[in-house]
């Protein structure tokens, strides 16, 4: 891994770089990083800033790291490219399409009103047919079934459907030409071909849609005609079956007169008792309308509302004060709260149920009882000319009492017989009348100018699409890429950490290989050396616990190359690994026990260290599971006070978050200080969010945030 700020290719020394200085003095930092007080150990009762800073739409903006927004669409620039040549190759098709010449022809139609009226009523004809609207017999001419047979006569290469946007109508409501426009066709001859093709066809159509409606009613005429025809035929076997039983011929004069005044009087007696019914209905739905109804209503009068005049003498009032001493006078605003009071006084319920009510009589109640008074003397009325009515038909019956009942029967006979000949005639006249105005041409269309000519032109934007699909690819791929780039969970630069949390980040690693980490771990170390010595030095050692997120972080390396820059400064380090995982650089041969037989009792002190590049190591070599409850026992408090007597510096690196909160989060509360190290490939922000989530509300501010494996162009703020 290689840092930008990290040592050139000679042999770097610590102790050629801190020659004549006192490791025990504080060493000058940067200006731009200074240390604070609120970095060192969490202390009870203080108050501590959020390690995430809050997001809102106000800050989101803030939050950005342009510059590492910059490098990583700088790094997906591919993807923008990569749409612009796409976007520009359908924007050269669209342009070799577009830019061939195209022809539009027109052919105009007649669009007569009311067609089938006056055809009709020319032939004298008593078939009714109601002609299409404007609009709907115009969508009529784009009817899939009319296209696909000018794509068969024509023989165009293309479907119903491309042919149909590219057929058009245009009318006016004040003419009634219609404008049959056929564009964007190949050649001028198709062209020409398919605008009268449109036209005939669709004229046809038209036309054949009455005469479908003509050949429909007379189809059912003929039909109600054939049903008329069997009832004339047996009411005709009827009358020659009564006749011939009875010995009858015809109907005398009187026996007719009697018929034709019984059905006139019958007549008279239907329409009265209707009137006489639906006055009676009337009257029933008064009278429940009246029950219905409450005796007496509240007078909402504007004298029988105290609080209403109040409220009226008040805005008056409120209208002069505001004329003599201004709106923004405090006696005016008074005026006002006082009025808005009152209002909302008075649209509260318990207002209109405490305050006095006046009643009065219902007045619409007293109409309706007037209006039933009248009702009911017109049923009177009604009443009167039914039994009128009754009577005349009784005299009638009486006057004619002397008639042969035969004869009466047989009139019923023969009357029946002439209804159902007449009906039957009059369905057969319908039925040829509708026959005849199949033959009939009521079309709404006519043909008034066929096309001849064909007008060529271009795409107006072909000669610039090209450039437009350009920029629009290059739009899309610079807003793409910013979409991922925004929505990228990972950290990876020193910027975007320290907008996105409270503490800052002491410096960046760079990928590099593993004869090269030593080097590029260096500057970092230095860092955190230099912000260490500016906070209050502790009694014993200083004891810095190395915490992550996920294994694999490069904690461990961080950890190990931090003690061996202290052991360089002549500071007696130890670095503690409390990791149960493998640790790349320590050889656990010297050793015969890990720190958890230590904690447990079964292991001394030199049974535990083992020495490494001048560094005293201890090494947890197997997780029993039981490691938070080792923790709480004396063993832990003895060993951790052995460390701080002993040596001059202790680096404990935790367990990772995600696999033992609990441990990382004592050893963190144990220590003087805390480090967190993340790494560019495993370490996301909502991981991270949620681990310093955890240690607000355990009262744990890290010293900062080490960036592992970080982008070489990405640069490393130390």
């Amino acid at each position: 891994m290689k840092d930008t700020n990290g040592p050139s290719e000679d042999e770097f020394s610590v102790r050629d770089q801190f020659a004549g200085t006192d490791p025990a003095k504080p060493l000058s930092v940067r200006p731009a990083a200074p240390a604070q007080a609120g970095e060192t150990a969490p202390r009870p009762g203080g108050s501590r800033i959020p390690l995430r800073r809050p997001v809102t739409p106000e800050t989101a903006i803030q939050l950005i790291d342009w510059p590492q927004l910059a490098r990583g669409l700088r790094r997906r620039l591919w993807i923008v490219v990569l749409l612009a040549a796409v976007a520009a190759a359908l924007g050269l098709v669209g342009r070799i399409r577009m830019g061939r010449p195209q022809y539009e022809a027109r052919a105009s139609l007649l669009y007569r009103v009311d067609r089938q009226k006056q055809v009709l009523s020319s032939a004298g004809n008593t078939v009714t047919i109601k002609g299409l609207s404007r609009g709907t017999a115009l969508s009529l001419l784009h009817r899939g079934t009319n296209l696909k047979k000018v794509v068969e006569q024509v023989s165009v290469d293309m479907s119903p459907a491309e042919l149909g946007w590219r057929v058009q109508t245009k009318s006016d409501k004040q003419s009634e030409i219609v404008l049959l426009r056929v564009g964007f066709m190949p050649s001028r001859e198709m062209a020409i071909a398919a605008a009268n093709e449109v036209a005939r066809v669709g004229i046809e159509d038209n036309r054949d849609f009455y005469r479908n409606q003509a050949v429909q009613m007379a189809e059912q005429f003929k039909r109600q005609a054939d049903a008329a025809s069997a009832k004339a035929n047996a009411a005709r076997e009827a009358l020659t079956a009564f006749q011939t039983q009875r010995q009858l011929l015809e109907v005398d004069a009187e026996t007719k007169a009697f018929l034709d005044s019984m059905v006139a009087v019958s007549e008279r007696l239907h329409a009265a008792r209707i009137a006489r019914d639906a006055q009676t209905v009337r009257i029933a739905n008064y009278q429940r309308m009246i029950k219905e109804m409450p005796d007496e209503v509240v007078r909402e009068s504007f004298e029988d509302n105290p609080l209403k005049r109040r409220i009226s003498n008040a805005e008056v009032a409120l209208m002069d004060a505001r004329t003599r001493y201004g709106p923004q006078n405090p006696r005016v605003l008074q005026m006002e709260d006082s009025i808005r009071e009152m209002r909302r006084t008075m649209a509260e319920p318990a207002y209109n149920e405490s305050r006095e009510k006046v009643y009065v009589p219902n007045p619409d109640k007293q109409e309706l009882r007037m209006e039933v008074l009248r009702l009911e003397a017109e049923q009177e009325v009604f009443n009167r000319s039914v039994e009128q009515v009754e009577r005349q038909e009784a005299d009638l019956k009486a006057k004619y009492a002397y008639l042969p009942q035969q004869q009466i029967e047989l009139a019923g006979f023969h009357e029946r017989h002439t209804a159902a000949e007449a009906l039957c005639r009059s369905l057969e006249r319908s039925a040829a009348d509708a026959m005849a105005t199949a033959d009939l041409d009521m079309c709404d269309f006519e043909l008034l100018e066929s096309a001849h000519t064909a007008a060529m032109s271009r795409g107006k934007l072909a000669s610039v699409l090209p450039i437009l699909a350009l920029i629009f690819g290059t739009i899309a791929g610079t807003v793409l890429c910013l979409v991922l780039e925004l929505t990228d969970p990972r950290l990876k630069s020193a910027g975007q950490i320290e907008r996105l949390y409270t503490i800052p980040c002491l410096g960046t690693v760079s990928a590099s290989s593993d004869s090269a980490i030593p080097a590029a771990f260096l500057p970092v170390c230095r860092s955190l050396y230099q912000r260490m010595t500016m906070l209050p030095a502790p009694e014993g050692a200083r004891v810095l616990s190395v915490l992550s997120a996920l294994p694999g972080d490069g904690k461990s390396t961080f950890a190990f190359q931090a003690a061996r820059y202290w052991a360089a400064l002549g500071v007696k380090t130890a670095c503690v690994d409390f990791d149960p995982g493998p640790n790349p650089w320590l050889s656990q041969a010297g050793s015969r026990s890990g720190i958890e037989e230590y904690l447990a009792g079964k292991a001394a002190w030199d049974d535990v260290v083992f020495s490494q590049e001048d560094v005293a190591c201890f090494k947890l070599r197997q997780d029993s599971g039981d490691l938070p409850e080792r923790m709480h026992g004396s063993a832990m408090r003895r060993f951790m006070d052995t460390l701080r007597s002993r040596y001059g510096c202790v680096i404990v690196e935790s367990p990772a978050w995600v696999s033992d909160e609990v441990s990382a989060r004592m050893l963190a509360g144990m220590t003087d200080h805390s480090l967190w190290v993340a790494s560019v490939s495993l370490s996301t922000r909502p991981v991270v969010g949620k681990a310093f989530d955890a240690l607000d509300r355990a009262g744990i501010h890290p010293l900062g945030m080490i960036l592992n494996r970080a982008s070489s162009e990405g640069g490393g703020r130390l």
